[in-house]
């Protein structure tokens, strides 16, 4: 067999040359496209729902939101568990599904089943809905904006918010791996309207009305078209808030042919909603910051270099002042271990540094070998750059393991020494630069 084999690449060298060379190109371009991360995502196939309902407490969300959420959940196929979480205002069910079946299938299979149980959900109790495809290590890239010396009294946390959300978040969007990107800090920018109870008694209102006002008074009509001649002429209504003086404008009643307005029962300005958290960095106060997830099973490197291009253009656009710095790239995490595996590969490849060697040939700065030489056992060490394991067998007795464990115990912790035993056997492995 093998000299057939051998006959028929002499005779038919372009046939085996061409081979190779094909096998070559192929090697490459996997090697190329191979999807490498610093660590492995063990996560099931799993989809998540989740339902904010701010006003129930754990027990309401439990029994209104959860349960039937999980009966409804219970009739799909191919379901090895459900679990769910209720907490005060917040529902999460999470449904594995068997690996064989594929994401998409099995989101479309629960998002049937969300759209039969909403009925059974008040609509003012919450909606719930599905999690992105995405895991626990879906956090491939996580930025901050930073404000440079001497802009920090332009931009306050509030203002870094709202670049962050209508600049930066939405130009990172759209990108290919990419499913959300996820914001941290700052105040959610928000019109307010804080009325005065004593002024809505006096003057008979109640705050329905105001809400009915706000709502009424905030949106765009349409109002068909008029021909004239050869032309039409459409009509169009526009009521869109955009300033806090339109809002001060509403009516919200009529008081003997007196419109009431907003400004005359209330203050309107700027706030933000309760926070349950804030965002500091370097111990120097509150900033902003954002995370790009990850679609699960893409490839980090090619979606972080993705990440890192539009970046570049968005510093462009960016107000004067204001920069985004990241402060953790999973690509560069990658490199750092790519980069240890071939350090560590190279020279056992090359076949210098797997092998036994006498513990003569070791330094004698190594108080642990020293110690290890006046036994009667069988020395032996292995050395792998900066890592020395010594194998101390064959001793006498279990005086003479505790002896050594205790020598060790004793090195200098610069050293990053420990010990471990079994029978009549000692290893010790110390972590130091090799000569």
């Amino acid at each position: 067999m093998f000299d057939a084999i051998l006959r028929f690449s002499v005779k038919k060298k372009l046939f085996v040359g061409l081979t190779t060379l094909f096998l070559l190109i192929g090697g490459i371009y996997s090697m190329l496209t191979l999807p490498i991360d610093a660590v492995p995502d063990i996560t099931n196939n799993q989809v998540q729902i989740v339902t904010v309902s701010p006003t129930l407490a754990p027990q309401e969300v439990e029994q209104l939101i959860t349960m039937p959420v999980e009966i409804a959940m219970s009739n799909i196929m191919n379901v090895t568990e459900i679990r769910s979480v209720s907490r005060f205002g917040l529902s999460v069910v999470t449904v594995v599904f068997k690996e064989s079946v594929p994401t998409l299938d099995a989101r479309q299979l629960v998002n049937e089943q969300i759209q039969s149980v909403a009925g059974e959900i008040p609509s003012e109790l919450g909606m719930p809905e599905m999690m992105p495809i995405t895991t626990g290590l879906g956090e491939i890239y996580q930025y901050v904006l930073k404000v440079e010396p001497g802009y920090e009294d332009k931009y306050d946390a509030m203002e870094l918010r709202t670049i962050q959300d209508w600049i930066v978040k939405r130009q990172l969007s759209g990108i290919p791996g990419i499913v959300e990107i996820n914001s941290f800090g700052g105040y959610l920018k928000q019109y307010e309207v804080a009325v005065d109870p004593d002024v809505l008694f006096s003057l008979n209102i109640t705050i329905g009305e105001v809400f009915e006002a706000l709502n009424k008074n905030n949106q765009n009509t349409g109002g068909s078209y008029i021909e004239k001649v050869n032309r039409a002429y459409y009509i169009r209504s526009e009521g869109m808030i955009s300033r806090i003086k339109d809002v001060e404008q509403i009516v919200v009643a009529n008081r003997n042919g007196i419109p009431i307005r907003i400004s005359d029962i209330g203050t309107v300005r700027f706030g933000a909603p309760k926070r349950f958290g804030a965002m500091t960095m370097d111990g120097k106060g509150e900033c902003v910051g954002g995370i790009a997830m990850m679609l699960k099973g893409a490839n980090a490197n090619v979606v972080t270099g993705e990440l890192e291009k539009r970046v570049e253009k968005i510093q462009k656009i960016l107000p004067e002042g204001v920069t985004i710095e990241p402060y953790l790239n999973r690509s560069e995490l990658v490199n750092r271990n790519i980069s240890t595996v071939i350090y560590n590969l190279i020279p056992i490849l090359q076949g210098t540094n797997n092998h036994y060697q006498n513990i003569d040939k070791l330094p004698r700065i190594y108080p642990a070998v020293e110690y290890a030489r006046t036994k009667d056992g069988e020395h032996r060490v292995k050395i792998y750059n900066g890592l020395v394991q010594i194998e101390v067998n064959h001793l006498t007795g279990s005086t003479e393991v505790e002896q050594i464990k205790q020598q060790v115990s004793l090195l200098p912790q610069t050293f990053a020494a420990f010990c471990g035993s079994s029978g009549r056997s000692v290893k010790i492995w110390v972590l130091i630069a090799t000569p």
